[in-house]
Parts: structure tokens; C-alpha cells; sequence
């Protein structure tokens, strides 16, 4: 029974716009879904949700009524504070502390002067209503919809398992569910499916931003600037962002679920534990194991016809959760591979560029006045892969009185980088620098995530049985040095709020969240530190921001390379595994045509293909005791024991088993006189001494034989007759039925009847 897999989306690293990993895998008469994942970095194409424009416009009428009276000052002063504070929220915000100003410049601690005001550029409005130009950028000014895989090639009704990998991977499992299509059954830890939960409760939060500024849409109506006739304005890799080539992907877009969405979608999740087995349809068996990269994610074993090893996001070196598990893969076949560590970076943001005003201009012949220049370089940083680098750089920037941003991409990720930056300052006597994580589910995920001790590494949960808490953040909320805010804006922050210091938040791509109005407060001060995961859209994500000042810091998380990637393949020996495409320039052991030409067991597959994966040609079964019983084996001449069983197959918790069959006794006794099985070779020179010595006159004939037969006898008297003799049978032609029944027995005398 063969497998068909066809890729929906290669995964963040493999492109700027591939979309997270996903699959669709048919196997033994299932659809399984892997993964079921939002695309946020589409997130990039949106200006940000505090709209960045009206914040410049407010503030070059901040600059330009300085000059008028009090009254007038002390209005212009409270105005952009409204788009971040409750209406019970004192002003005296946190914004304004130390006569720092929202705009402030690098090298001024006042307010804007109205010389530089002027100088800032305002939103430029394109033919298209909702397009604006930022930095040499086009952006969306509406409220954003969130891109899916590819479910265009997906029947959601036909589909019969989920199989959930980690929190990241489960964003977008409420716009499926809500549908009302979808019957089938979603599987994930237990420590997957809160975290997940957690997360699309704060991006539910994060886009009541956009709600409050652009009011509430309906879902059932797309928005214009996904119809075709706009389609003609946009630049080319502006368009090819929003949609395919054939214009597909527009049916990929979808309007953000509502909180009770989320419920709903929670309520039809199965949780499972490592290593347990899960049946379904007794057709086949799905196993999660440890995957080391996220607090409960997971790979998975599906065993059916084949038994196939799916690898997420992966890890061997986790330092918080639960190690990844390669011995639980030993039995399988097949492996695919998705979400591996790319190195090749070149030419993202280059690529950008052609979203720009010059594309615009050559198109509509006009000239845009808006701002062209290129990030400097003091604001584009470099890229690291420990964390320990990361604190070094953190370290400096606040001992240069500058507070620093660190956007975390998973909550494993946040716990262990609050770790490493909270150890590194009271290292070097830096505790009295307060940390900040502003989330408005802060409180829950600092709380569970000190109560999952089975989930983590051995070294963990060896403190566990010390006695002390399984993460850091415990102590530093006990001492008061980590704050848990719900919003920046908030009494409790502007008690509590100290500059320098280290703010941690969930990435949202800079277009909302906390990170908004600290880029606001911070982005022209070259003393700051912004640490963003590496997406290869830099230059898109500041664009709102410009002109930036502050550092840019990315840090790239630990994933399976091609040297991981062929110790487990080397250890593991599978008959067939599967790589990305765009992955093989990363793979030259793997993907080169010398080391190709020798080995079979390569397959590199691109978005949409669908890879037909063979039947394995010998399938192992399990047989009932009952059945065994029945089995009476007869010894052969050749050392061989040899029995005949009469067994009905069939699958059950994803293996084949041999079971009684359900037969009457009338039909059970026709079956046992019809069916009679021979073991053996007829040996032609012990025939033809036979069939000599009951009288026949026989040659045996070595040239002219039929039926590709290796031997064949021709009988002359008392009839004619012709004995064609082969491997595996023998043919007797004769019309004499007396003379057909001597030479059979013959035959059978020479062979062996079970």
C-alpha cells in the first residue's frame, strides 16, 4: 500500500514567503494533516498596529505648536498617549519619565525640535487607498488577515487527523475547526496544546489593537485589497507575497478567530504523552517522541503500511525540554525532514527592494516625496547562535545606560534566554537592572511552566528533587527583579518602570505588541538593543520605524544541519528519507550527483509536489495464539518445517494480524479437501526412471521447449504425450486419461503434498 505526500509549505527558514512546514500525508486509506500553522511574517507586509504614521503626524503637531500657548502644550502633550493608555490610566506615563519623548532624536533627551520634525516624512498615499509608502516600502494601512498553508489542495472534510508538532505550529487550528467542515481528530502533548492556547489568546489580544482602529470586519467577505482588479497596482514581489502566480493563494487568507474560537478549537484536542500509541481506525498507529527544541513539542511515528518518521523543528543540544529521542525512530522506514537550519540568507532583504517607490513611480510615471535611504549600518547587526553571545551583547548596552528589547519566538526560547541574560547580569553586579515580560497571558505562562517537570531535561528535573524550581524566573519574581505586565500601559508599570532595562515579548514581526511603543521610545537611541529572531526581512520590519538608531541584535535558534541530519541518517539506516528542496545547496553530502549516483534512498521534494512513496515489498504481521495452535508443521527433506493455516488478515492498531477466519464446518472441510499445497522439485532423470519402468517409451528432448520450460519429455507409445517440466510447475498434455493419471502420479511421487 503506497503513501503520497504532497508539501503545503516548506518551512520559515526555507524562503521569505515559503510559509511555516506543513504536509499532507495519505496513508492506508487517512489524511493526516501535519501541522496546522499561520504565516506571520506576512505580518511584515502590514504597517504596525499602532499606526506609525499617525504617531509622526501627532508629533510633528506636537513640534509645530510649540510655540503656541500653555493650554495649547499641555494638549499636544497628551495626545500620543491616548492611542496606549486606558482612560483611567494616569498621564503621567511611563513615555515621559526622565523628559524622554516618544521621537526622541539620538542625540537629544528633550523633546523633537521643531527643525527635525519637519524633516520626518509623512505617509504617502498610493493610487490604491490602503497602500502606503514607508522607507522606500509599500505597506497595507488596513487591518491585517492571516495567511495559512496551501488548504486549496486540502478537502477539510476528508480530513481524518491533525498531528500538532508545537505551540507555533497550532496558530492557525482555529480558522480550520470554526469552519464547521472538519470532523476529524487533533493530536498534541499536553504542555503543545496550553502553550498554543496561551499564544493565540496573546495574538488575539495584540490584533484588538488593529480592531481599534480599523473596527471589526466580517470573515465572510474578503477584504478589496485581496481582489484581482487591485492586483494590476501592486509591484511584482509585493504581489507575489500577497499571492500565487495563478492567483491561488488568495483563498489562503483568512480573518483572525475570536477568543471563543479558540475554545472551541481546544475542546476537539487529544493530548497525548511521549511514546504513547494512538490508534486510529485500526489502520494505523501514531507515536509523539521528543523533538528537544520547545517545551512538549514533538516528532512523530506513523506505522501503517510503512512506517514513516516525521522530524519538525528539532533540536539535540535543548537545554530546557526533554532531549530529542532518535532510539524511538529505529522501526521506521521513511523520514521527512522539515523546518532544518538554513544558513543562506543572501539577497532577502536585496529582494525587497523591488517593493519599492521606484517600481511604484516607473509604473503610475510619478514621483512619490517620500524617504529612500537604506538602514545605516550601525542599526543592522549580525547574527548569533548562543546565547551566551547574546548576553555579551546585552551586557554592553546596558552598561552603556541603553535598555534593551529581546523578541522570543516560542516560550522554551523565552525561558531559556531570560535565564542566560538574568545569570549574565549578576555575573558582572548588574542585578539591580530590572526585567520586564509584558504579556497579557505573562502570569499563566510563568506559572505553568514551573509545573511541567516530565517535559523537561534530566538536568531539570534534577531540580526537582533539590528542591528548587525548575526555572529561574521563580527566584527572579521572588527578589522582584522580573516584573509580569500584562500592557505597558498601566499603573502598575509606571510604578515599577527603571530605565535601562531588559524587556522580554513574543514576536510579532514589530507590527504589534509591547515591541510597538518601545521602538517608539527607544529606535533613535544608538545606545539601545533591539534581539529579534533572524527572518531575513530587516529592512521590511524597521521600515515603519526609520530613521533607527538602535542596534540590531539577531539570534537564530538551534535546528538539525546537514552534519545532524547524517548522524541520524548514518545511525538510523532508513530505506528512504525525504529533504527540501531549497535545502540542497545545504546538504552537499546529501544532494551532490556523485554521492547520488550510489545511493537511492534521496528524495527532495518543492511546494505542491505530491511524492508517491512504494509499498514496501515484504510486510511483517503478528499471528493470534489461536492461530498458532492450529499450525502443524511437517518436516521436509531440505531441513525446512512447513505448515498450512488457514487465516483471515487484517490491520489492527496500525500493524497487519493474522486472525481464525469465521468459517462454517461445511465450508471449513471443502476447503481442507481442495486445497493442497506441494513442496518440492522434479528432479526429470528420477521422472524418466519412472515412467521407464511402467512401460512407457519416453526421450527426454533438451531443444524446442515450450512455455519457457527447462525440460520436456516426449512419450511415443502405449499414446503420445508431452511432459513440459519447470521451476515451479509442470504440464502434462494427453489425450489418453489413463496414460494422464500414471504420469501424475509420478510427478506427485517425487514431491512433497501438505
Amino acid at each position: 500500500m503506497a503513501m503520497e505526500l504532497t508539501c503545503l509549505g516548506l518551512g520559515k527558514d526555507q524562503g521569505k514567503w515559503a510559509g511555516p512546514s506543513c504536509h499532507l500525508l495519505q496513508i492506508g486509506g487517512a489524511n493526516i494533516l501535519l501541522e496546522c500553522p499561520l504565516d506571520t511574517t506576512m505580518l511584515h507586509l502590514f504597517l504596525p498596529a499602532s499606526d506609525m504614521l499617525v504617531q509622526k503626524r501627532d508629533t510633528l503637531y506636537e513640534a509645530r505648536c510649540s510655540k503656541g500657548s500653555d493650554a495649547d502644550k499641555k494638549t499636544t502633550k497628551k495626545r500620543p498617549l491616548r492611542r496606549f493608555l486606558d482612560e483611567e490610566d494616569d498621564l503621567d506615563s511611563w513615555f515621559h519619565m526622565e523628559g524622554k519623548c516618544i521621537s526622541r532624536s539620538s542625540d537629544a533627551s528633550g523633546p523633537l525640535s521643531p527643525e527635525k520634525a519637519s524633516q520626518i516624512p509623512l505617509e504617502t498615499n498610493l493610487p490604491l487607498h490602503f497602500l502606503r509608502i514607508m522607507d522606500g516600502h509599500v505597506f497595507l494601512d488596513v487591518e491585517p488577515w492571516y495567511k495559512t498553508a496551501d488548504f486549496s489542495l486540502v478537502d477539510i472534510s476528508s480530513l481524518d487527523v491533525i498531528l500538532i508538532s508545537s505551540p507555533e505550529s497550532m496558530l492557525g487550528l482555529p480558522l480550520l475547526t470554526r469552519s464547521g467542515n472538519f470532523t476529524g481528530k487533533i493530536y498534541a502533548t499536553s504542555v503543545t496544546a496550553k502553550l498554543g492556547q496561551l499564544i493565540m489568546e496573546e495574538l488575539v489580544c495584540m490584533h484588538a489593537e488593529y480592531i481599534q482602529n480599523f473596527g471589526s470586519s466580517s470573515p465572510e467577505f474578503k477584504p478589496s485589497w485581496l481582489n484581482p482588479p487591485a492586483f494590476q497596482d501592486y509591484p511584482a514581489s509585493f504581489k507575489k507575497a500577497l499571492v500565487d502566480d495563478d492567483g491561488v493563494g488568495r483563498a489562503n487568507w483568512h480573518l483572525l478567530y475570536r477568543k471563543k474560537d479558540i475554545q472551541a478549537c481546544m475542546d476537539q484536542i487529544r493530548c497525548v504523552h511521549y511514546d504513547e500509541e494512538i490508534s486510529i481506525y485500526d489502520c494505523l498507529c501514531i507515536k509523539a517522541s521528543s523533538s528537544g527544541f520547545e517545551l512538549g513539542a514533538s516528532n512523530w511515528v506513523i506505522s501503517g503500511a510503512r512506517c514513516l518518521s516525521y522530524f519538525s523543528a528539532s533540536d539535540l543540544t535543548s537545554g530546557h525540554s526533554m532531549a530529542l529521542n532518535v532510539a524511538s525512530h529505529i522501526k521506521s522506514e521513511v523520514f521527512l525532514f522539515s523546518d532544518l537550519k538554513s544558513n543562506n540568507t543572501d539577497g532577502y532583504d536585496e529582494d525587497l527592494t523591488s517593493c519599492s517607490v521606484k517600481g511604484i513611480c516607473e509604473n503610475k510615471d510619478k514621483d512619490y516625496p517620500v524617504e529612500t535611504k537604506s538602514l545605516s549600518g550601525r542599526c543592522c547587526g549580525g547574527v548569533v547562535h548562543d546565547l551566551l553571545e547574546v548576553s555579551k551583547v546585552v551586557l554592553e548596552t546596558i552598561l552603556f545606560r541603553g535598555s534593551v528589547l529581546v523578541l522570543v519566538n516560542g516560550i522554551g526560547e523565552l525561558m531559556e534566554t531570560l535565564e542566560v541574560i538574568s545569570q549574565a547580569l549578576d555575573n558582572s553586579n548588574l542585578s539591580d537592572v530590572p526585567l520586564f515580560f509584558v504579556s497579557p497571558v505573562a502570569e499563566e505562562i510563568l506559572v505553568y511552566t514551573n509545573t511541567i517537570p516530565e517535559w523537561l531535561s534530566a538536568e531539570r528535573q534534577e531540580k526537582l528533587y533539590a528542591g528548587e524550581a525548575l526555572f529561574r524566573h521563580v527566584e527572579l519574581l521572588q527578589q522582584g527583579r522580573l516584573h509580569q505586565l500584562s500592557a505597558l500601559c498601566s499603573q502598575e508599570t509606571v510604578k515599577v518602570w527603571r530605565e535601562p532595562c531588559v524587556v522580554f515579548a513574543l514576536n510579532w514581526g514589530l507590527r504589534m505588541g509591547p515591541a510597538i511603543p518601545l521602538m517608539l521610545k527607544w529606535r533613535q537611541d544608538p545606545r539601545c538593543l533591539l534581539v529579534m529572531p533572524e527572518t531575513g526581512m530587516t529592512r521590511l520590519a524597521l521600515a515603519p520605524f526609520q530613521p533607527v538608531q538602535m542596534k540590531v541584535l539577531h539570534y537564530c535558534r538551534r535546528k538539525l544541519g546537514e552534519m545532524e541530519v547524517s548522524a541520524i541518517i548514518e545511525k538510523m539506516k532508513p530505506e528512504l528519507f525525504l529533504v527540501p528542496e531549497t535545502m540542497k545547496g545545504e546538504f552537499p553530502s546529501l544532494g551532490d550527483s556523485d554521492s547520488r549516483a550510489s545511493r537511492n534512498d534521496i528524495v527532495f521534494y518543492n511546494m505542491w509536489d505530491i511524492l508517491t512513496i512504494p509499498a514496501p515489498r515484504y510486510t511483517e504481521a503478528d499471528m493470534m495464539a489461536e492461530v498458532a495452535c492450529t499450525v502443524h508443521p511437517r518436516q521436509l527433506d531440505s531441513g525446512h518445517s512447513v505448515g498450512k493455516v488457514k487465516v483471515r488478515i487484517q490491520q489492527r492498531g496500525g500493524k497487519w494480524l493474522l486472525d481464525l477466519p469465521k468459517l462454517s464446518q461445511e465450508s471449513d472441510d471443502a476447503l481442507t479437501e481442495k486445497e493442497t499445497i506441494c513442496w518440492g522439485t522434479v528432479e526429470v532423470t528420477k521422472l524418466m526412471d519412472i515412467l521407464q519402468g511402467n512401460g512407457l517409451c519416453c526421450e527426454l528432448h533438451s531443444e524446442g521447449h515450450r512455455n519457457n520450460s527447462e525440460h520436456r519429455i516426449v512419450v511415443t507409445t502405449p499414446s503420445p504425450a508431452t511432459v513440459e517440466l519447470g521451476l515451479q510447475y509442470t504440464i502434462i498434455e494427453t489425450n489418453d486419461l489413463v496414460l494422464r493419471k500414471l504420469i501424475t502420479d509420478a510427478v506427485r511421487s517425487l514431491l512433497t503434498f501438505i
